[in-house]
């Protein structure tokens, strides 16, 4: 399966061409579309490879694509979990997948930027703990027709959380990373950025010794500017990665214009992605 990195941040990224993007990828064979989450970066933090000072919030992007789609699924890649309010993450993405027909993939992962988690008021040095417990508490209000839960961050008891996610038991929880751990317990899917073969076959190894239950396994990719000059070879990348288990390629484009993005799309999706279908 192949999935596509909107372009809700950086020099493409305007209502227009949010809402162009997410139809046509839902005319191509692209069968998911992912959004990219930052809140508030410090000017400090922000680069041409980090280009997240001009950034569209990532639920209410996915709300709207969700209005103007049928078909594809949507998804966060990653929601940086620890500076958010894990309540009303849960709410807003049950009414998401509620709305949606049940279409949300949910991925989350702990996040990088200590500038930013400080401007949040969100605690960096324990981001993984809260993590954990965070997930765990989202999971309990998705499931539980009494939510109650007591940890060490999140308290809450005699509530009620309604609507549910449609999807059962839960939408799909992806964990970016490396804490196998905390995939293997928490996870449905294992969803690292860039990665090599090499990593993810290694990753997928540890995996299976810490869980039988069936993790799906996709990978953040930036394809470069420049593939069309050698189709083959991103084919070849993407068989190596097919090979060792990998279910889904997630593929960006790059911080660049609207027209590249859009004819890169269209280049894979003919040359690259109908060689696997």
């Amino acid at each position: 399966m192949f999935g596509i990195i909107l372009p809700n941040f950086g020099v493409a990224a305007t209502k227009k061409n949010i809402h162009n993007f997410a139809q046509l990828s839902e005319s191509l064979q692209y069968n998911s579309i992912w959004t990219t989450d930052h809140i508030l970066m410090p000017s400090h933090t922000v680069s041409p490879n980090v280009p997240y000072d001009h950034i569209f919030e990532s639920i209410l992007t996915l709300g709207y694509i969700a209005g103007i789609t049928e078909r594809i699924k949507l998804g966060t890649s990653v929601i940086v979990l620890p500076m958010r309010n894990p309540i009303l993450l849960a709410k807003q993405i049950a009414t998401l997948d509620a709305l949606s027909d049940g279409r949300v993939i949910l991925g989350l992962g702990v996040g990088w930027n200590e500038p930013e988690f400080k401007l949040l008021g969100a605690n960096f040095k324990k981001r993984g703990l809260l993590m954990t417990e965070y997930i765990k508490a989202i999971k309990t209000l998705w499931t539980q027709e009494n939510p109650v839960f007591n940890g060490q961050f999140i308290h809450f008891n005699d509530v009620n959380f309604s609507p549910k996610p449609i999807q059962k038991p839960h939408p799909p929880i992806w964990i970016g990373g490396y804490v196998f751990n905390r995939i293997a317990e928490l996870g449905d899917g294992w969803h690292p950025s860039g990665s090599s073969p090499h990593e993810i076959e290694n990753g997928i190894k540890k995996l299976k010794t810490l869980t039988s239950r069936p993790i799906t396994v996709s990978i953040r990719l930036i394809i470069p500017n420049d593939f069309k000059s050698n189709i083959n070879q991103s084919i070849d990348l993407i068989e190596s990665y097919k090979k060792i288990g990998v279910n889904d390629i997630i593929c960006g484009f790059g911080n660049v214009s609207f027209d590249q993005i859009t004819n890169n799309m269209k280049v894979f999706d003919r040359d690259v992605i109908s060689s696997f279908i």
